[in-house]
């Protein structure tokens, strides 16, 4: 997610000790004046930040596709809007059943209400309705099956989180919330489970035509990857990914406002299974996040990493 100010960091460690008990996120209705759609929302979102989206194009401009910058130190805070880049309930193959569980924090010590959006894989969500929901304040709320049971469908997606202000129908620049989410199975023969983790990132994740990698990863007869793209832009886009280590390439279509999620050739694997990856996007004035995801095929266990600029 976007860094604040180090003074808000500090603020919202010192905070912790007056959070109440976990809370319970209440759904509300569309406010009067709201965003119906995660179009229109993302719109107002992109109008209101115009300034910081200038800002971050101009500062990655001068690194042109290819060059890789270090991305050794950094620290990430609560936003007043984020993405979770994949979630979902949808069965699996060798019976197995994913589920995301999903926490949101409110560090701000009034109530906040948020939209939520749905980008589901595959389709374009430009005319997808906008949920509403108050986390109380200076609280944290953790729901199981968050897309089963809170948004009541199913699924592969992504989650778009926005704040409003007190009249619900203005993008609340002063909030302070952050999301995570776990998308899980019980794992097949056993009573455990196997997950991965996908924390919330910045609607300006990654911006325009700069390369985003993702690194760790591995492809081989043990272990397979999965790649991933969120479209945040109203029209569609295709991305370029290249395997750093056997200059493979593949395409991948993504629609507006919405995920792509598929599994990477053999041709990718390096000589001894390891894996990273490049991605490109010929096109300006966007924003997108990407990852990718490697699996154990024996026991399931995977994890995840985040594309970065």
């Amino acid at each position: 997610m976007n860094a604040k100010a180090l003074p808000a960091l500090l603020l919202s460690l010192v905070a912790v000790s007056a959070f109440a008990d976990e809370a319970t996120l209440t759904r509300i209705a569309t406010p009067e004046g709201a965003p119906r759609t995660v179009a229109e929302a993302v719109q107002r979102l992109r109008d209101r930040n115009t300034g910081l989206k200038v800002t971050t194009h101009s500062a990655k401009s001068a690194r042109r596709p290819g060059r890789i910058r270090p991305n050794v130190i950094e620290y990430e805070t609560a936003d007043s809007a984020f993405l979770i880049p994949a979630a979902g309930n949808l069965q699996g193959n060798n019976g197995t059943f994913f589920r995301s569980d999903v926490t949101f924090g409110n560090f701000n010590g009034v109530s906040q209400n948020i939209g939520v959006g749905w980008l589901q894989t595959g389709k374009d969500n430009s005319s997808a309705p906008l949920t509403f929901f108050t986390i109380p304040a200076s609280s944290i709320v953790a729901i199981n099956d968050f897309v089963g049971t809170t948004l009541k469908t199913s699924g592969l997606g992504a989650l778009l989180i926005i704040a409003f202000d007190a009249t619900g129908k203005n993008a609340d620049s002063e909030a302070f919330i952050d999301g995570f989410s776990r998308i899980w199975t019980p794992q097949p023969g056993s009573s455990g489970t196997v997950s991965q983790s996908f924390p919330a990132v910045s609607l300006f994740d990654s911006v325009d035509d700069s390369t985003a990698f993702a690194l760790g990863l591995r492809q081989d007869a043990s272990y397979r990857t999965n790649v991933g793209v969120v479209n945040l832009d109203s029209v569609v886009h295709t991305w370029t990914i290249t395997s750093l280590n056997t200059n493979a390439t593949m395409t991948l279509q993504v629609q507006p406002f919405s995920l792509s999620q598929t599994g990477v050739p053999a041709s990718f694997a390096g000589a001894n299974g390891n894996l990273s990856l490049s991605y490109d996007v010929p096109d300006a004035n966007i924003t997108w996040s990407a990852y990718a995801s490697s699996v154990d095929n024996v026991t399931g266990d995977g994890w995840v990493s985040r594309a970065t600029q």
